[in-house]
């Protein structure tokens, strides 16, 4: 485990003590080895105390020979030692990993309003102090690369603060992010260890002479942060954005909280808030459009701010100015699908069933084919026939 994360978190444990909170009598949780976790730096990992002692009989070192005494002497500081050889299979059997505000409910008992209150802020505190000592890089992505982060196929990954699309497969043919990839804008993020903690989408509103106008649209922040963390985080990318494009402000969509994280800091830059203030707005202004380069879709995204594209010209508009557009306020790709009427999931509808019955559709998976009726229903309506080896309805066995 990094010291420093160590060094946080045995100290955030003996406050919570020092403040009479009581550590929870539960054998099952005990954790060891508690560290930042790996698959998310954002979350923290342990081992359970029976999870360490089937550790214990495991032979989990590569490349490493260790006899039966060696597994019965295997202690928790010999096991910090060698954690480097830990292989990522043997990681995901014995390692856990959790927010950091279950993991300390687990931990401690938290009862009354005014513990909770208390439990709260500490942890909000601790947050700050656990996030903010992280080197976040920044990076750009453009064309088929923001396509493939918003389908979960890029070996960069969002955290937790995924898109709210419920992506396909990148290679599917109902290609819902294609606009992106053709699109002029560009995808900025901070990351960590190619994990995406905050992401903003920056449009490009290019002229004849190829100058070029800029809006930086809503900036998301993964849900491990806080209020105050999200708007620190915000305002970074913000500020790395306008130093990449060599300018002093930029309409932005989360320009208010920007500008409270500014008035917070310490140390304020009392002109870089007057110049935001004054110079700049949320909203693009009004004559600026985004060319698509798409010659007709039949899928789009949801859109914070361009929710206008006009089939005529290809150009995305944050407010409607013409007749033939399509809006693009929806999540589901706005594909033209039917409803499950049991499990109320979205599907193409040759993969439904008609139940004349029930006069309902129903996916494959919650079908049931009545033989006798020639029918469908779902299976808490029936009764299986296991002589015959069919589904019987059960108000026809009445």
């Amino acid at each position: 485990m990094n010291e420093h994360d160590k060094k946080h978190i045995t100290e955030l444990i003996s406050a919570f003590e020092m403040l009479g909170f009581k550590k929870k009598e539960d054998e099952n949780f005990y954790p060891i080895h508690i560290g930042r976790a790996i698959c998310n730096p954002f979350k923290i990992s342990y081992i359970q105390k029976l999870a360490f002692e089937d550790l214990q009989k495991a032979d989990i070192w590569k490349n490493e020979p260790i006899t039966k005494e060696d597994k019965k002497q295997l202690s928790i500081a010999y096991f910090s030692k060698k954690a480097d050889n830990i292989t990522d299979e043997i990681r995901n059997k014995f390692f856990k990993a959790t927010n950091i505000e279950k993991f300390f409910t687990l931990y401690f008992e938290v009862n009354t309003d005014e513990e909770r209150n208390l439990f709260s802020s500490i942890i909000n505190k601790f947050k700050v102090k656990f996030f903010g000592n992280q080197n976040f890089r920044m990076k750009t992505f453009e064309g088929e690369n923001i396509s493939k982060l918003y389908a979960g196929e890029h070996e960069y990954k969002v955290l937790r603060n995924s898109s709210c699309m419920q992506a396909p497969e990148y290679n599917s043919k109902k290609y819902w992010f294609e606009i992106y990839a053709k699109a002029d804008v560009k995808m900025i993020v901070l990351h960590l260890d190619k994990n995406i903690v905050a992401r903003a989408l920056l449009w490009e509103m290019v002229h004849e002479d190829e100058s070029k106008n800029y809006y930086l649209d809503r900036i998301y922040v993964c849900n491990e942060f806080n209020d105050e963390a999200k708007q620190k985080l915000q305002t970074d990318l913000y500020n790395k954005v306008c130093s990449k494009l060599g300018v002093k402000f930029l309409n932005c969509y989360s320009r208010q909280h920007i500008i409270r994280h500014l008035k917070t800091e310490k140390k304020k830059n009392k002109q870089q808030i007057e110049l935001i203030e004054s110079k700049t707005k949320a909203s693009p202004n009004n004559n600026f459009v985004v060319a698509t380069h798409c010659n007709g879709l039949d899928n789009y995204p949801y859109a914070d701010t361009f929710k206008y594209y006009d089939y005529n010209s290809g150009l995305l508009h944050s407010e409607q100015c013409a007749s033939s557009y399509e809006y693009l306020d929806r999540t589901d790709g706005h594909e033209n699908l039917s409803i499950c009427d049991s499990c109320e999931d979205s599907f193409d509808e040759d993969c439904l069933s008609y139940s004349d019955l029930h006069d309902t559709h129903y996916c494959e998976n919650c079908a049931i084919y009545l033989e006798d009726r020639e029918d469908y229903t779902t299976e808490n309506n029936t009764t299986y026939d296991n002589y015959r080896q069919v589904y019987v309805y059960s108000d026809d066995l009445s």
